[in-house]
């Protein structure tokens, strides 16, 4: 895979007039540990009987952090219906530096190829206080959220910070119904650990379904966080979302071992080494 790539395209058409308005995100990952020079996507529509372009759109996406993700929407018209095959080009001062192809199904009955086209875009972190004596640091995290197309129905955010499968801890924040074109923030305020490092993940839950799944990009201190100071972390997508350990795994985790046994391992380790010393010394 290359280092900047597109890693994702979600597809949505809607009923426009005598066509089909067509709106494709285009997810855009830079994995270069430098910023991009200037770039830009092209994203066509073609139908797959007679290889004709039935629409097609450009689109300056200017340029690209180091090792972070940018998502851009673009809106074309196509006069058909019926199987479409959508190709995007991305390029790099003006030179294709990666394609992506996905194949969708248009048709006046069934208007969405995806369950939601509501996205994470990033997450900011901010130190409120510090409590428990100089232990706990209480943080507010908001997550970037856009809707580029399509009202959503009820939406709820899920927000969990990891140490190990067994030290999670958990925020939720229900937003309701996103508009299109809608750019909000959720907040959930958590209490962490000064103390510990932390891998934050954030999904989006639509209709009891996880409809995004990310990950930020770099992993949380809060020792090594400023009060009032906002922080912004990239969120990528994540491979599957993390699972919290459940009740009974916690308590084989926190489970203390057997008492005395340790000692009694000691006392005969001991034993057995005073035996074999008297052995040896009875041989000189």
């Amino acid at each position: 895979m290359a280092d900047l790539y597109i890693s994702k395209v979600d597809v949505m058409s809607t009923p426009q007039g005598d066509g089909f308005k067509l709106t494709a995100t285009v997810y855009v990952y830079n994995q270069q540990n430098m910023d991009t020079r200037a770039l830009s996507i092209k994203v066509k529509a073609r139908d797959p009987q007679t290889n004709l372009i039935v629409a097609e759109q450009a689109k300056d996406i200017g340029y690209l952090k180091a090792n972070s993700q940018v998502t851009n929407t673009v809106s074309l018209t196509s006069p058909i219906s019926g199987a479409q095959t959508i190709e995007v080009e991305l390029f790099e001062d003006n030179i294709v530096v990666d394609e992506y192809t996905t194949n969708v199904e248009i048709n006046s009955m069934q208007t969405e190829t995806v369950p939601s086209d509501v996205i994470l875009t990033d997450m900011i972190i901010e130190m409120q206080q510090v409590t428990n004596y100089g232990k706990d640091a209480v943080v507010d995290i908001y997550p970037g959220i856009f809707n580029p197309a399509g009202d959503s129905d009820a939406i709820k955010i899920k927000v969990i910070a990891a140490v190990d499968p067994y030290t999670v801890v958990t925020g939720t924040d229900s937003i309701g119904n996103i508009k299109a074109g809608e750019r909000i923030r959720g907040t959930i305020r958590m209490t962490l650990p000064l103390d510990k490092k932390y891998d934050f993940n954030v999904q989006l839950v639509e209709n009891g379904e996880i409809i995004a799944n990310t990950k930020a990009t770099d992993s949380v201190i809060p020792k090594e966080m400023k009060l009032k100071q906002p922080v912004m972390y990239n969120l990528i997508e994540a491979a599957a979302p993390i699972e919290e350990p459940t009740a009974e795994e916690t308590a084989i985790a926190e489970k203390p071992g057997i008492p005395g046994f340790s000692g009694l391992c000691a006392a005969i380790a001991l034993a057995f080494t005073v035996i074999f010393m008297g052995k040896k010394s009875l041989k000189r």
